[in-house]
This record gives structure tokens, C-alpha cells and sequence, in this order.
């Protein structure tokens, strides 16, 4: 039996009564009814309800992630005002993404003002575009973070503040400015209290924070509103919108989708969705006007049923949108080592160093397997396109059924010799691997720096030196053979004209259509968003990058060319290959079987841990 006394809570509970009281003196204007009096919809009492609980654990700091369009500014102004109203001298910001937001609470703070009455108003000082200042010394700073990331991420700096309302934090251009103001906060101030709210809009910097606050429910409070919490976002049986999108009533059959969907909401959060608010979503899904058209991904985005379908990618224009979401979500849960290269003035003094997630170039989601057959692709910098100015290297597994990623380097820092050399210590390290480059530019001189390095490995090291010797040995070039040739000319390694790249995209398309293509690092997948079909021509649009893109198409390119079929003969599917290592006895005999090979060829390998470990 646990005896321990309940720690002691610096933070004072929700005064909930006085709020419900300021609440029903407020006027609000709304789109549907003109100035009514202000009356907490389902969607605000449900925010209401989940603060109060949180504060009264010790809560001060609450992300809410939410639908549209329900109404929550409305609430958080009437919250950010009685706040300053019960609490004289407090210091408070209200932090926008843009001058439009900023503006708008301004002139609802206005409303408020002026309609208040009696012991719930608290005269104004001053206010404008800027600050609010009321004559019980408490007052409120209007911010604006901006929408571009060219901001400095300096909000709020040399201020303190002990309330904080930041609104559609995830359309703030640079995500400093967020942890700035939250530095900035009081952690004593007993009414302390911290809001953080926006729409989802695609993955990004809000649904990292998303994610690890809700793993963090005893300190930080992560609610999510969905739009069927909002009553008024249905249709009543007796009107036309309702016999249109419910022909049959309650028996109106609901798509797979919906139905997987109702079934999510209810054992989620124990809600059931009527066929009254099923009628205002189909409306809302389909409607050329007010609505989005047909358009599901951006439903997903303003209206999700849960929070997790609130992620999604947006933009995506060549590759299909729902594809680059449900591998994001795959590969935002997959952990992988940072590392990062120390490039000298010779191979032999290359050094792989473990690295800080954010700042590593080299990142490994899985080790060396010896029964695995790798694709090593490359992009040189400003190979494939004169605006292609990164290095982008993928090591990637390939089974009968799959091609999956396992590794990534990428970095705008790297020469052609570096490239040759950390091509080779990848090949040399996952071993039997087939090559793909695009040695279109730069790329031959790539080339060229790797035939060299084969050539000399023989003499670069003294006797009882092996173990560099042989690093290529594993390595096969890719033979890029035309489609269209009689004579089955063959060529070294691959060179991007518009033709072979529209082939190589579409190719990259459909595996990942199918989901035959696994692409585990998140950036891969931001870069396909922006790639759109113009002209006859597939890249990214101005301004964007696609480098890491090429890569993943030249992978899958020579997975299709050269290694699918010899796999399927032997049968290597990826359940295959993962029983096949379960039967082997997992990672002590992988780790056996490479020293027995290495010792009967009297091999020194540093490879085998190339991280140093």
C-alpha cells in the first residue's frame, strides 16, 4: 500500500462558477444568429471540462488540437479576459501566426468590452494593435509570430509573462518563437496558466509536440476536439440536406471508411456519432460551395474524426496524398541511431561519429543483416538537377515484395571525393549491395573517385591491412539497359534524361501505390508533397527541394531492373527473410556468422559496428 503523501500542487483550481457566471453576461456575434448571448457549445464545454480537470491534477499547460469552425476563439477570449478580470496584475500574451488573427481578437475583445456590465467588467486603460492594459494593472500583449520561416524565432524575448493563449501554433513559421514564450513563463505564479491551440494542418513541428506531450499526460494536458462535438454540425431528419445525404435514415449504409471511423470515436473517447451529424459531414465533404468538394484529405485536415487522422499530408500533387500519409505516420514511429561523418583529406581518415538527432547526416534504421541484398542509391549534389544541391544517399533492403529503406545520408556539404568515400564505407559495411547512381554532372567525377578507390585499395595499405581491401568486394554496379534498344546496349549506372526520369517517377509512384516501397525517413516524404507534373516535366515546384525523392526513384528503379525477379526465385519475400533470421537465432547469430566469415579470410573488419560501438 502506497503511504506516500499526494505532492503539493503550486496551482490554484479553476474558479469554474465565476467563469459560468462572466460567460452569461457575455454578446458574441456568429455567423448563423447575428449577437446572441454567449452559450458554451459542446465543443467548448468539452475544453472547459478537460482544463478544469487538468488544473485541479496541477495542470498548467494544456495543446489542444481541433476541428473548425467551433467556435473555440470565442471561447479563448472569454477566457483570456476573465482571467485578467480575476486576477489583477497579470501579465499575459496572445500570440497569433498572423495580423489577420491579431486584428480579429482585437475586435472581438472589443465586443466583450463593450457589452459587459457591473462586477463583471473591468474598465480598459488602453488598447490597441499592440497591448490591452486594464485599470486592475493587469494586461495582455497582442503578438504576431509570422507564417515564414525566415522569422528569427525571438518572440517574446526579454518579456515575462504568467498567461499565455498562442493560437494556430502550427502555421508559425519558425517554432522558436513557441519555446521562446514558453520560456518566458511563469512556473510559481499560482493561476499560471498556459493554452496552446490550432488546427493540424499536415505533419510538422506541432505534431512532434503533439505526440510527445500526450506521453507526458501528467504534465501537460493534450485534448483534442473533433468536429462531432460540436452539436451544430448536423442536419435534423425533416430537412433536405438530411434526405439527401441520408436517403434511408439510420439504415443509410455507411462506406467502410465511416464505419471504421464511428468505431474509432467510440472506443476512443465513448462517442456515438448519429446519422443526424453523419448527414452534416457528407454534406460538408461534398458541397462545390461551402464544403470541400469531394476532397477527403482536406475533410481529414479541417474535420478529423480523431486526432490521428488529423495528421495528414497536404499538398501532394504527383504522389497520391494518402500514400505520403500513411507512410509518414509509419515513419514519423520508427527510431533510428544519428550519426554523423568526419571527412579529412584521405579515405583512410574517415571517422563515423554518434550525433545529435537534429544535426546528424547519416541516420541508420537498420543495422547489417548478412542473409539481406542492398541498394545503395545516390543523387550527387547537382546531379539530377541544377537546384538538386544536396548529396542524397539511401541504403535500402530488398525482398521479393518490398524495398525497404534502412539508411540515409544527406548533407549540402559534401565534395565528389567525400562522396565516393562514404559510398563506400555504406557498400562496404551492409556488403552485398548493387550501386545506382545518377552520374549525370558531378556524378561522373563520383564515379570516377570509386573506380580509383577500388583500384588502389591493394597497395593503399601494408601487409596484414585487409580489412579496407576488401570493402567493395560486395559491390555491383547498376546496368541500365534501354527499353527501346534491339541490341541490348548496356551503360554503367544511370543518367536522368526527362524521358527515363518520367519513367523512374511513375515507377516510384506506383510502388508506392501498392506499398511496395517502405521509406522510412519523414524528409523523403516532405519532398514528395511539393512534386507536382507540369508540362510534361516531374519535379518540385519552384523553389522546393527533391533531392532525397531522386534517390528513393533510383532505388526502386534498380530493385525493379535488377533484383526483384532473382528474389521472387528464391522466394526471399519479406516474411520469408524475417523467419528465415528467427530461425537463425536473431542478432548473436548474425553477429557469429559474420566473424566466422571474416576469420577464415584472415579479415579484420571494422565495418561490422561502423558506428564505433
Amino acid at each position: 500500500m502506497n503511504d506516500q503523501p499526494k505532492p503539493k500542487s503550486t496551482l490554484e483550481p479553476f474558479p469554474l462558477q465565476k467563469f459560468k457566471d462572466f460567460c452569461e453576461v457575455l454578446k458574441v456575434n456568429t455567423k448563423d444568429f447575428g449577437r446572441i448571448p454567449f452559450k458554451l457549445l459542446g465543443s467548448q464545454q468539452y475544453i472547459l471540462d478537460e482544463i478544469v480537470k487538468g488544473m485541479d491534477e496541477g495542470i498548467s499547460t494544456f495543446i489542444i488540437l481541433k476541428s473548425r469552425q467551433l467556435g473555440s476563439t470565442t471561447f479563448w477570449i472569454a477566457l483570456d479576459l476573465f482571467w485578467a478580470f480575476m486576477y489583477p496584475g497579470l501579465f499575459g500574451a496572445i500570440v497569433c501566426h498572423n495580423e489577420e488573427l491579431r486584428d480579429n481578437i482585437k475586435q472581438m475583445v472589443e465586443v466583450y468590452l463593450a457589452n459587459l456590465r457591473g462586477e463583471h467588467k473591468v474598465p480598459k486603460k488602453q488598447h490597441n494593435r499592440y497591448r490591452l492594459i486594464l485599470k486592475n494593472g493587469s494586461s495582455f500583449m497582442y503578438l504576431v509570430a509570422g507564417t515564414k520561416a525566415t522569422t528569427k524565432g525571438l518572440l517574446g524575448t526579454g518579456a515575462g509573462f504568467n498567461y499565455m493563449h498562442a493560437s494556430e501554433v502550427s502555421a508559425y513559421g519558425n517554432p522558436e518563437d513557441l519555446k521562446n514564450m514558453a520560456a518566458a513563463l511563469s512556473s510559481r505564479y499560482p493561476h499560471r496558466l498556459q493554452i496552446i491551440e490550432t488546427t493540424a494542418r499536415g505533419f510538422g513541428e506541432f505534431e512532434e509536440m503533439w505526440r510527445t506531450a500526450s506521453e507526458e499526460p501528467k504534465l501537460i494536458r493534450t485534448i483534442f476536439v473533433g468536429w462531432w462535438r460540436n452539436e451544430l454540425f448536423s442536419f435534423d431528419k425533416d430537412t433536405l440536406e438530411y434526405q439527401i445525404h441520408m436517403p434511408d435514415g439510420d439504415k443509410t449504409s455507411r462506406s467502410p471508411m465511416d464505419k471504421s471511423r464511428m468505431r474509432e470515436v467510440k472506443q476512443l473517447y465513448g462517442f456515438d456519432i448519429s446519422s443526424e451529424q453523419m448527414a452534416w459531414y457528407r454534406w460538408k465533404l461534398n458541397d462545390p460551395v461551402n464544403g470541400c468538394n469531394g476532397d477527403q484529405s482536406k475533410m481529414d485536415e479541417d474535420f478529423p474524426f480523431t486526432a490521428e487522422h488529423a495528421f495528414v499530408s497536404t499538398g501532394s500533387r504527383f504522389f497520391a496524398n494518402q500514400c505520403i500519409t500513411d507512410q509518414m505516420r509509419r515513419a514519423k514511429s520508427q527510431q533510428f541511431q544519428p550519426w554523423r561523418y568526419n571527412l579529412g583529406y584521405d579515405w583512410r581518415e574517415t571517422v563515423l561519429e554518434p550525433s545529435n538527432p537534429k544535426r546528424c547526416d547519416l541516420k541508420i534504421w537498420e543495422e547489417f543483416n548478412p542473409i539481406g541484398r542492398y541498394i545503395v542509391s545516390c543523387d550527387p549534389a547537382y546531379g539530377s538537377s541544377e537546384t538538386a544541391d544536396r548529396t542524397a544517399i539511401g541504403v535500402w533492403r530488398a525482398f521479393a515484395d518490398r524495398l525497404v529503406q534502412v539508411a540515409e545520408y544527406c548533407s549540402p556539404m559534401t565534395s565528389t571525393h567525400q562522396c565516393a568515400w562514404i559510398l563506400a564505407h555504406l557498400c562496404g559495411y551492409y556488403r552485398n549491395v548493387r550501386l545506382i547512381m545518377e552520374i549525370q554532372g558531378p556524378g561522373q567525377a563520383v564515379k570516377d573517385e570509386l573506380y580509383k578507390l577500388q583500384r588502389d585499395l591493394p597497395t593503399m595499405f601494408e601487409s596484414g591491412e585487409q580489412s579496407l581491401k576488401n570493402c567493395l568486394g560486395g559491390m555491383q554496379q547498376f546496368l541500365y539497359r534501354r527499353g527501346d534498344s534491339l541490341t541490348g546496349n548496356v551503360f554503367f549506372q544511370f543518367k536522368t534524361s526527362p524521358e527515363i526520369k518520367h519513367r523512374m517517377m511513375t515507377r516510384l509512384r506506383d510502388s508506392l501505390e501498392l506499398d511496395r516501397i517502405v521509406i522510412a525517413s519523414p524528409p523523403v516524404l516532405e519532398e514528395m508533397k511539393t512534386v507536382i507534373y507540369d508540362d510534361g516535366s516531374i519535379e518540385a515546384e519552384k523553389g522546393k527541394k527533391d533531392d532525397r525523392v531522386i534517390m528513393a526513384g533510383l532505388a526502386n528503379f534498380s530493385w525493379l531492373a535488377d533484383e526483384q525477379y532473382r528474389l521472387k526465385q528464391r522466394g526471399m519475400t519479406m516474411e520469408h527473410a524475417r523467419q528465415l533470421e528467427t530461425d537463425r537465432g536473431g542478432e548473436m547469430l548474425k553477429q557469429r556468422i559474420v566473424l566466422n566469415y571474416l576469420q577464415e579470410g584472415k579479415i579484420r573488419d571494422p565495418y561490422a559496428r561502423p558506428y564505433g560501438r
